[in-house]
């Protein structure tokens, strides 16, 4: 059996990313450039899914899209504590933007408003960002997320022509691809996620580290390199107030009384030890380790489309008489793989077989599901929240229950959207006022915190869950396989 084999592929997935340690390849290693030369945006060129079809992912003209986490590298400067990174939410954005890795397209989350702070110590109003939001390609933090990074001073394109004199001014009226800009680290900040209040313990708050830069070719910012330094060209306490706000506040009412915090920043350190706490901390991923990622995970796509299909086309030879037994078998065999995979790899090409994308869509949301704490009850047919820690055994569960544990899973996701609890949202295009325009046909995770609008009447947009069109496409395959006598 090909998913059997010993050798990286294996190797990978039973070592966790977060037990590894931070290495730089020889591709990202340092560059060098004199002090006055101005850093030119690199333009990045597809890698990542430039793979086999049924796998790949191409714009409207067929071109292959380029990966902005994968397909970059940050080119780290330990001179200067440079580093590249991708813009995610531009400084002043009217609307706030995430980045899904499955895709590697940003999307819209909601638009910014006025509101006052939810820890209340901050007495202005909080409004759009002081600052542009990315990600530093390539770079896991230590809660397994891309690193994110805030930058000062992001030139736009007309802020370039007066700070920059050499710029072409009809370059700037060109298309621009997924680029990687420069920024200069003059520290980190450490903020803190609570995703259901009350985070009694200090454990119960979940930390990542910020790095805080500044733009590398802003002249403003030129002799900035440390916090003091940067706290006298900006308003820092607006900052700190946006980063514990910004993101959301889990509401409950529509008195801001019962508002409550979901993030916090406890700390902040200098720029060598926020960069030398990323290294050590999280993982940078070396080119020849995504080209063993991606391989190995196209191989579990690969299975599980074929024991789905097998039951769609009814084939006597399967496998696996009854999806029961390919579920268990698949759960005891090949789960911790899966669910590395469905965080960071893209599973179909829905151009190349529409019936394979939702099949495997809706399949994956189970797990999805299941590692966010819900369970399927095969008694009641229904989903709901796991009780304990104990995890639900589903060895008793009939071929029909179980099946139809999948065809009901998206009524789950519709009612936690509606609350504050993170769930799982397809995306088929970023459309809309303020969206990206970007053809996603992936889950984003969303953590379902929402922004106190001074003006209450500013109701936060209600996002579709999923497709209201869509079925699972094995949903009533047992009455099939019955009426052909093949199940008995």
């Amino acid at each position: 059996m090909i998913l059997k084999e010993k050798g990286p592929f294996c190797q990978l997935f039973l070592s966790p990313i977060l037990g590894f340690l931070l290495f730089f390849s020889s591709c990202a290693g340092p560059i060098t450039h004199e002090d006055d030369e101005k850093i030119p945006a690199v333009e990045g060129v597809a890698n990542w899914f430039l793979t086999h079809e049924r796998f790949s992912f191409k714009d409207q003209m067929g071109n292959t899209v380029v990966h902005p986490f994968f397909d970059l590298v940050p080119f780290t400067h330990s001179s200067d504590n440079s580093v590249n990174y991708f813009l995610v939410t531009k400084e002043g954005s009217e609307y706030a933007y995430d980045f899904d890795l499955v895709s590697g397209r940003a999307f819209k989350k909601f638009p910014y408003c006025p509101q006052s702070d939810v820890w209340n110590n901050f007495k202005s109003t909080i409004d759009r960002p002081p600052f542009s939001i990315g990600i530093v390609p390539r770079l896991l933090d230590q809660s397994n997320l891309p690193q994110k990074i805030i930058i000062y001073g992001v030139l736009d394109q007309a802020e370039k022509i007066n700070d920059r004199a050499e710029v072409d001014v009809d370059k700037l009226k060109e298309d621009v691809g997924v680029e990687s800009h420069r920024a200069r680290v003059v520290g980190g900040v450490v903020e803190q996620y609570c995703e259901r209040y009350p985070c009694s313990h200090y454990n119960s708050w979940v930390s990542r580290l910020v790095l805080v830069a500044v733009d590398a070719n802003n002249s403003k910012y030129k002799d900035v390199q440390t916090f003091a330094q940067l706290r006298k060209k900006v308003d820092w306490e607006y900052a700190i107030a946006f980063l514990q706000n910004g993101e959301g506040r889990a509401i409950y009412t529509e008195s801001v009384k019962d508002d409550k915090p979901t993030y916090r920043i406890i700390n902040k350190i200098e720029a060598k030890q926020a960069l030398e706490f990323s290294r050590q901390k999280g993982h940078l991923y070396q080119f020849s380790e995504l080209q063993t990622l991606r391989s190995g995970c196209e191989k579990i796509y690969d299975y599980v489309w074929d024991q789905l299909d097998s039951f769609l086309t009814q084939k006597k030879d399967r496998k696996f008489k009854q999806f029961i037994d390919f579920f268990l078998d698949f759960n005891k065999n090949y789960l911790p793989q899966y669910r590395l995979c469905y965080k960071n790899v893209r599973a179909t090409n829905i151009n190349e077989s529409v019936t394979r994308h939702w099949s495997v869509t809706m399949f994956e949301l189970f797990y999805r599901l299941d590692e966010k704490g819900y369970e399927y009850s095969c008694q009641t047919g229904a989903w709901h929240e796991a009780l304990g820690t104990k995890k639900i055994s589903y060895e008793r569960c009939s071929n029909e229950k179980i099946l139809r544990a999948f065809d009901v899973s998206t009524n789950l996701i519709s009612g936690l959207a509606k609350g504050d609890r993170p769930y799982s949202r397809y995306i088929e295009y970023d459309f809309g006022i303020g969206g990206t325009k970007e053809k996603i046909y992936s889950w984003v995770m969303v953590n379902n915190k929402k922004l106190r609008c001074s003006n209450w009447d500013k109701k936060n947009e209600e996002l579709s869950s999923f497709p209201t069109d869509i079925t699972w496409p094995l949903s009533g395959i047992e009455d099939k396989l019955k009426k052909d006598k093949i199940v008995e």
